[in-house]
């Protein structure tokens, strides 16, 4: 069996994917402005629909073009690419906030993690709040990030791959993921509530970058899509509830932390980059895999 990432990827059409994902996210998005409510049911339904149309459009291209569901990376591939996913999603969106508040700009506060794990009924503690953020949070946002990285990491990044190396692949991934959240950005609440929709932009695109060549290389060096869904989950959950909820605010804050803020592009494109250096990702450098991981690629 052929390991390669990229392999069947001439049968992965580019632009009738991209154009699918596109006419499924504007028309979501319309319904989603038009619902008015950003924290309602039905508006919840909406977002987890976009976040799933990259996968959808993905399916319904191969299925077409290739009559399979094969190459998307279903394996779970050497383990140590889970933990590489974990570990630097957790600092990128870590080390911002411990900046901030080492700065002044900001204040420790262990309300909502105890809170968080008497939700689930463990013990009304931080650590065990922290556990509860750190694992079960991840699983669930990570239901909703596959959508995404099915489609980007899973079909996308391997028919790039068959023609491109990693900067052309990181930019061209780059360009269409952050054109894929705009819609919801500019229409919806998606970006900063205090800090100007420009500012949220500019911070969320400079983000993005590392954050594709991040997810680029754990698709291409392990050849599974699950370290890349790992790392989206793991970002959503830190990024969005863990963070956050253990800080509050202050004037200066959200212009320094979390998807929108100035710190996180500077220690995620420090951070990845140094991993893609020490680890670059060569043609055929992709790790050896067990037997039980390639059962259906």
């Amino acid at each position: 069996m052929n390991m390669n990432p990229a392999a069947g990827s001439g049968q992965r059409p580019i632009v009738p994917f991209l154009a699918l994902v596109a006419a499924a996210t504007v028309l979501l998005t319309l319904l989603l402005i038009r619902i008015g409510d950003p924290r309602g049911p039905a508006a919840m339904l909406l977002m987890l629909a976009i976040m799933w149309t990259p996968a959808l459009a993905a399916f319904a291209t191969r299925l077409r073009s290739a009559r399979t569901l094969r190459g998307f990376g279903w394996g779970l591939g050497p383990a140590c690419y889970l933990g590489i996913a974990y570990g630097v999603t957790f600092a990128i969106v870590a080390i911002p906030f411990l900046i901030a508040i080492a700065g002044g700009h900001g204040t420790v506060t262990m309300i909502w993690w105890p809170k968080a794990a008497g939700n689930w009924g463990l013990p009304a503690t931080p650590l065990a709040g922290f556990l509860m953020l750190a694992s079960v949070n991840v699983l669930f946002a990570m239901i909703a990030a596959v959508g995404e990285e099915l489609g980007w990491r899973g079909y996308l990044v391997p028919a790039l791959a068959v023609r491109h190396r990693l900067p052309a692949i990181t930019a061209i991934t780059w360009a269409v993921t952050l054109l894929y959240h705009l819609p919801a950005m500019i229409g919806a609440d998606y970006r900063s509530a205090t800090a100007p929709l420009w500012f949220s932009i500019a911070c969320f695109a400079a983000m993005l970058l590392p954050l594709c060549a991040f997810m680029a290389w754990l698709r291409l060096r392990s050849g599974s899509v699950w370290p890349c869904v790992l790392a989206h989950g793991a970002h959503n959950s830190f990024a969005q509830e863990m963070w956050p909820s253990a800080v509050v605010p202050d004037a200066l804050t959200p212009w320094l932390v979390g998807e929108f803020g100035a710190l996180t592009p500077l220690v995620a494109l420090l951070a990845v980059g140094a991993l893609v250096t020490l680890a670059p990702f060569q043609p055929g450098s992709r790790a050896k895999p067990s037997r039980a991981s390639t059962a259906l690629t």
